[in-house]
């Protein structure tokens, strides 16, 4: 979902331009576009299904092949591949904008690639229509999260814990971000050492936005835990590790004493140089601090960066 997006969403792919402007309203519009790719199927699920009779059969039919493609683009969702996802849950949409599969696929995408507004758009649409999972309403109070809908966001997590599942370390990840946004640090601080604890289940990413957050926070008695858990992250090989290392990076001071949770200077300039995924920006980010930590070879660095 942004622009508005919560710290635990994914950026939007480019690849996702066709699906930007598709919205629930215009979805309706589009609705007969594509439909000649289904053409064959929807004469078989007629020829079976003959009975409906008329337009009831080809509605019918319609929203037989938009759970089917549905389906598809939820398989696509789940191994990232962003493009091909994002056609398939338009091709849903268009063939039925009422049948909950549809709309169901197309607000999971749009909370996954950090769409949180439109998502938040069709959970609602969703909510109106069906009932919403478990993972449905995580899903969509990360997407008001990602609004700044604390409300609406505390509201959703509040009916998973009331559905009585086995609670997951996103939900107090969840719980700490709201937590967070109604300054109320203390719960904060307690739900996000949840997340980091050492069983917690939490997968790289959500520990390191729960210590990002335990970190920033006014007081909180786990900014130490929270210090040593990026640190084994930007050490790692994980797609999490070059965000933590610019986060160490940006913290090395002239002078700072030696810290055994720490990265030094010049191990952090190593890992920036040869991180494979390490860009323009991390190169220079590791002459800045070779800048700031040696002194006497700014000149060298200046005429590298140049």
């Amino acid at each position: 979902m942004p622009s508005d997006d919560g710290p635990a969403q994914r950026p939007l792919d480019p690849a996702l331009i066709e699906h930007r402007d598709l919205t629930f309203d215009e979805a309706r519009i589009l609705g007969r576009r594509r439909l000649w790719r289904t053409y064959v199927p929807l004469v078989l699920v007629l020829l079976l299904g003959g009975y409906f009779g008329g337009r009831p059969a080809w509605r019918a039919a319609k929203a037989f092949q938009a759970r089917r493609i549905a389906g598809e683009a939820n398989a696509l969702i789940e191994e990232e591949k962003w493009a091909d996802a994002s056609k398939r849950a338009s091709d849903a949409m268009m063939l039925s904008f009422t049948e909950p599969a549809s709309i169901r696929v197309n607000a999971h995408l749009l909370s996954r690639v950090g769409r949180s507004n439109d998502a938040v758009r069709y959970w609602k649409e969703l909510e109106k229509i069906a009932p919403l999972s478990v993972d449905d309403r995580r899903e969509f109070a990360g997407s008001a999260l990602g609004i700044g809908d604390l409300d609406n966001a505390a509201l959703q997590l509040q009916k998973v814990v009331e559905s009585g599942v086995p609670p997951k370390a996103g939900d107090a990840l969840l719980a700490s971000q709201i937590s967070a946004g109604k300054s109320d640090f203390k719960t904060s601080g307690e739900k996000a050492l949840l997340v980091i604890a050492e069983n917690s289940g939490a997968s790289p990413r959500e520990r390191f936005i729960a210590s990002m957050l335990l970190v920033n926070l006014p007081q909180s008695e786990g900014k130490r835990e929270a210090v040593r858990q990026l640190v084994s992250l930007a050490r790692g090989s994980s797609p999490l590790a070059l965000d933590a290392l610019v986060w160490e990076a940006r913290r090395v001071r002239p002078g700072t004493p030696s810290d055994p949770d720490r990265m030094s200077p010049a191990e952090i300039v190593q890992t920036l140089e040869q991180n494979p995924k390490s860009t323009i920006s991390h190169k220079l980010l590791a002459l800045d601090v070779i800048a700031r930590t040696e002194p006497t070879r700014r000149e060298e660095v200046i005429l590298t960066a140049i």
